[in-house]
């Protein structure tokens, strides 16, 4: 009898990533490919010719002599750093199932840990602001959570001092397709149903425990179904067991990895969670999308960065 073997992703080997990133003249060529997909084209005269240069990552136009700089208008602007250490940070996050934290990201990039700190929270930036822009539809599993230190007084929901969250789970033929985990205000019906009008699209049917809040997801295109799981406690372990799943790998991953969050960065950690779990079946691809990710996120400083309001 046939032994079962379980086919997993190949994602991308790291010997493949120094073959095709492992030089700066390399990673210098794919960001020019992505700042101009069909080709040079000078902005002052048009020209399609150009010459190289070196310092400061910097094309000219042959024509006109005009400068213009790769990291300009993307997520390297104020940085420093050659593109090849981008690039080994976006492989280390992307292909890493468990993330990295900032200290061994440090250790495998060869930069200090405040540099590695930095550009590990801007590319969870750019995360948050692609997640931002895919909302989940069809049917839906929605939970909710809290996220902090412990502290004395009650605990679970009602408890003060910690942040609340949303964990919708899209599922397709009953199986998990698509996460979105968002910090709301409060889990009032109001909160809700805001937060349903950017995170849901098209018609939806939503399942959710009975908490009251959650009935501010009825609207036109959603279908709400709420399931009392203390009258009917299979529930929880059958109709939602995936995302009483994702919720418990997800409070490891925050404290098994990171430890300790502050609470203005945690959104930017729960979209690297939803972003590396939605690309969980390419991950090769997951690593061409973080880079389109650096190329599309506007510039930011450390200053910039601490006041982003992440909701």
């Amino acid at each position: 009898m046939a032994r079962n073997t379980i086919q997993f992703q190949k994602g991308l080997s790291l010997p493949e990533f120094h073959r095709q990133y492992g030089q700066e003249h390399q990673c210098w060529r794919v960001v020019f490919q992505l700042r101009y997909p069909c080709g040079f084209q000078c902005s002052s005269c048009r020209g399609n010719r150009y010459h190289k240069i070196k310092r400061g990552a910097l094309v000219q136009c042959a024509s006109c002599n005009q400068q213009y700089s790769l990291r300009a208008g993307t997520l390297m602007q104020h940085s420093k750093l050659p593109f090849k250490v981008w690039f080994l940070a976006m492989y280390l996050i992307s292909q890493n199932k468990k993330s990295i934290s900032a200290l061994a990201l440090a250790r495998h990039c060869g930069i200090s840990y405040n540099s590695a700190w930095l550009i590990k929270q801007k590319i969870m930036h750019a995360f948050l602001q692609a997640e931002q822009h895919n909302p989940l539809a069809g049917v839906v599993h929605v939970d909710d959570g809290y996220l902090g230190g412990k502290r004395q007084g009650i605990r679970g929901r009602g408890a003060h001092g910690k942040t609340p969250f949303i964990t919708a789970l899209s599922l397709v033929n009953g199986r998990p397709a698509q996460l979105k985990l968002s910090i709301v205000p409060s889990f009032t019906r109001s909160s809700i149903g805001k937060w349903a009008q950017t995170a849901l699209s098209g018609p939806c049917t939503v399942y959710s425990d009975s908490l009251s809040g959650f009935a501010g997801l009825k609207s036109d295109e959603i279908t709400h179904k709420a399931v009392n799981i203390s009258a009917n406690p299979d529930a929880k372990d059958q109709l939602f067991q995936a995302i009483n799943t994702i919720m418990g790998n997800l409070k490891r991953y925050l404290l098994g990895i990171h430890h300790a969050i502050r609470v203005d960065n945690l959104a930017r950690y729960l979209a690297a969670f939803a972003w590396r779990f939605n690309h969980r079946y390419d991950l090769k691809q997951a690593f061409q999308d973080g880079l389109n990710c650096i190329k599309a996120t506007r510039p930011l400083t450390l200053k910039s960065l601490r006041h982003v309001l992440c909701t």
